[in-house]
Formats: C-alpha cells, structure tokens, sequence
C-alpha cells in the first residue's frame, strides 16, 4: 500500500524490459502494471492507493512530504555534524526551520527519505559511507548485467534478485525505511544479492537440494 512501492517497482520493471531492447513492451507492461496496483493495493478497508494519489488530501500529503524534504536537506546542510553529534532535536529544527506539521494533524513525522534521515542524524561523514556503498553496488550490480558467458539459472536469479534490490533503494528515496535503517525487508534483499554475487564471482554453482535433503 506504499506509494513509493509503485514508483520502486516501476522503475525497475522498465529498466528490466529496456535493457531486454523491449521498450514498447516495457511502457505497455509499466502501466498495465500501475494500473493494477492502484486499483488492488489496498492501504484500508476504504482506501486505496489510488485513492490517496487521486484525493485532494493524498496529492496534498504528497507534495508537503517533498517539501518536508527540502527542509530535511536544509537542517542537514545546517548541521553537517549531525544532530545526535551536536545534541539537537530533530522536532525543534524541523519547526525552527517553519515545517508546518499541521498537514499531519500535529503529528512529527520523520523527514521520508531513508538515506537523508540519516544524514541529519549522523552528518554528512555518513552520507559519503553510504556513497561508497552504493558505488560498490553499482560495480557489483553492473558485473552481474554484463556477464557474456551463457546465461545459467544462478546468473538469472543474481540478476533478479539485484533488479529486487535497486527497487529497495529507490524507495527509500521517498520512504524511511533503507538498508542503512537495517530494515528487515531491505536487508534480507541486500544479503540474498551479495550470496548470489559471491556465488558467481568464485565460479561455484549452486548445488540443487534434493526433496528431503536437509540444508
């Protein structure tokens, strides 16, 4: 029911069919795709995510959420020590730099974005760690894409399993939760693409569990 979750997924989807060199294919299947999970996703009994895309109140949520992430970058740029560092409060910044909370009835809200929240929590010093990573990744991510050897059963999994994992990262984008967070649903994808990646990278083939057979 998470509206990243359409963006995350969508993206990744077309970049799967594009790289397949089928473009039509990839739009037609992206929005048949969007479609059907704007019509089936459902967030409550009476809500969908369509629903909270189509409303006033959900297109007004959605751009005070980008907003509040301009605000986030700037208290960031503010404090490049980071707020636990320097002992502040991310509510007393968030409403010193005139955040208006009232679109969530009052409520303080994180700043949804996985990867700036941490770096107004830890400073800047975090966001070149995480730059690093995800540079590793890339690398990682492209060796598998570029494999020219014949496409192996481990070679398909790795490369669904990395297509699952930068779906992760681009929701996290607009979302709070991120591998850097140890989300449960982000790391178990982020472990199941290093295991296939070591797998392939020391040549040694997944062996086929027989039924039964204990692991």
């Amino acid at each position: 029911g998470e509206r990243s979750a359409i963006f995350a997924v969508g993206a990744v989807l077309f970049l799967y069919l594009y790289k397949r060199k089928q473009v039509g294919l990839a739009i037609l299947i992206v929005l048949i795709g969007l479609i059907s999970l704007f019509i089936s996703s459902k967030v409550s009994v009476k809500q969908t995510v369509f629903t909270r895309l189509q409303d006033e109140e959900g297109k007004g949520d959605t751009i005070e959420r980008m907003k509040l992430q301009l605000h986030g970058l700037k208290i960031a740029m503010i404090n490049p020590l980071g707020l636990i560092f320097t002992g502040k409060e991310w509510e007393e910044e968030a409403l010193s730099s005139d955040v208006d909370f009232t679109v969530w009835e009052g409520k303080i809200i994180a700043v949804h974005n996985g990867y700036l929240g941490r770096v107004i929590s830890y400073g800047w010093i975090f966001g070149i760690f995480m730059i690093l990573v995800f540079l590793r990744l890339f690398k990682m991510t492209r060796t598998l894409f570029l494999q020219k050897k014949p496409k192996s059963e481990e070679i398909k999994y790795a490369q669904a399993v990395a297509l699952s994992l930068i779906s992760v990262l681009i929701q996290a984008l607009f979302h709070n939760s991120s591998i850097f967070k140890f989300h449960p649903t982000s790391i178990t994808v982020l472990f199941l693409f290093l295991i296939w990646f070591d797998v392939l990278a020391n040549n040694n083939p997944v062996t086929p569990i027989s039924p039964g057979k204990s692991i």
